[in-house]
């Protein structure tokens, strides 16, 4: 009997460090057997040197600011499609470098900048 997809597992709204990997994986049943793709803002995703997109799987290894941004995994089959959105949100250094600063607070003065978001 033919189906529509149906979830089994969703992605979630993630903060992560740059530099860090993200892994995101959804899954999904239906017959025919789903098939996948991933948006980023709302613009189909593409794998590159440090993205891989496989089988419902998401890996983005030493991610970066630009990284930032709504995430969608599309399941579909020729009944329909299903999505599941999440955000992500990638945490500067500027935490980091704050308490490093207190850290030396009674030492001669320190010159830094908080990384540009963009």
């Amino acid at each position: 009997m033919a189906t529509l997809p149906q979830w089994i597992s969703m992605i979630n709204d993630t903060q992560l460090d740059s530099g860090e990997q993200l892994h995101w994986e959804c899954r999904a049943t239906g017959k025919p057997r789903p098939t996948y793709r991933w948006l980023r803002n709302g613009e189909p995703l593409n794998s590159q040197s440090r993205v891989e997109m496989v089988n419902g799987e998401l890996i983005i290894h030493r991610l970066q600011q630009a990284d930032s941004g709504m995430y969608q995994c599309i399941a579909e089959n020729k009944y329909g499609a299903i999505y599941s959105s999440a955000e992500l949100k990638i945490l500067g250094n500027c935490f980091r470098t704050v308490f490093i600063i207190l850290l030396f607070q009674h030492k001669e003065s320190i010159q830094w900048e908080i990384p540009s978001s963009r």
